[in-house]
C-alpha cells in the first residue's frame, strides 16, 4: 500500500494516494512506516492545495508525540511548507527556523530547511540573507537532490550581487562620513575606534 501510494503521488492522483496512505496507517505499521505515512499525508494535503489546516493539525499532533522527538526537524519543515503554500511567509519562516533548531544529525534536512528560507528571502528581493541561506544550504544538501544544480547556480550569481551591494553600502557610509563637518567626522571616527577596542 505504501508503494502504491507513492506511485499514485507520482501520477498526481492525490486522492488515491491519500486513501492508500490511510490504509497503511490502518494496517498497524511499524514506527518508521507510520511516521512516513503521516508525513506523506500532510505533504499531499499541501500538494493538492487543500487541507492545509488539517495537515498542520496532523503534524502538530506528531510534534506532541514524544516518540517523534528525534524527527521534529522533518515535522517542522513540513509545517513550514503548509504555511508557504498559503503564502503565510512569517509562519513559514518560523517553522523552517524551528526545523533548523531541532535538527541534530540530518544534514540533508538541514540543507532543505536552509534552502526553503533562502527561497523566501530571494522571492522577497532580500538578496543578502538569501545568499547567506543558499551558501549554507549548499554545504548540507545532497548533490543528488534535484534542487542542487539550481541552488548552486543561484548562489553563485547572488554572490556577485551581494559583493556589489556590500561595496555600495561601504561607499555610501564613507561618503556620508566625508560630508560631515570636520569636528563631527573626527568624533565619529574616534567613537568607531573606541568600539573596536
Amino acid at each position: 500500500m505504501f508503494v502504491l501510494a507513492q506511485i499514485e503521488t507520482e501520477r498526481k492522483n492525490y486522492k488515491n494516494a491519500i486513501a492508500a496512505y490511510k490504509q497503511v496507517l490502518k494496517s498497524n505499521p511499524n514506527f518508521d512506516m507510520e511516521f512516513q505515512a503521516k508525513l506523506k499525508l500532510a505533504q499531499l494535503a499541501t500538494l493538492s492545495g487543500e487541507g492545509g489546516k488539517d495537515a498542520r493539525a496532523l503534524l502538530l499532533s506528531m510534534v506532541k508525540d514524544g516518540k517523534n522527538s528525534e524527527l521534529l526537524d522533518q515535522i517542522y519543515y513540513q509545517i513550514g511548507k503548509t504555511w508557504l503554500n498559503e503564502n503565510n511567509f512569517p509562519e513559514a519562516k518560523s517553522n523552517f527556523q524551528k526545523s533548523l533548531d531541532k535538527n541534530k544529525t540530518n544534514t540533508n534536512q538541514k540543507g532543505l530547511s536552509l534552502l526553503a528560507l533562502g527561497n523566501i528571502y530571494f522571492e522577497d528581493g532580500d538578496y543578502v540573507p538569501a545568499f547567506a541561506y543558499y551558501d549554507s544550504s549548499i554545504l548540507f544538501l545532497a548533490k543528488e537532490d534535484p534542487a542542487f544544480a539550481t541552488l548552486k547556480d543561484r548562489r553563485d550569481k547572488l554572490e556577485r550581487l551581494v559583493t556589489q551591494i556590500h561595496i555600495i553600502e561601504t561607499e555610501d557610509s564613507l561618503q556620508q562620513i566625508a560630508s560631515l563637518p570636520e569636528t563631527e567626522r573626527k568624533k565619529r571616527i574616534e567613537n568607531s575606534y573606541r568600539d573596536w577596542e
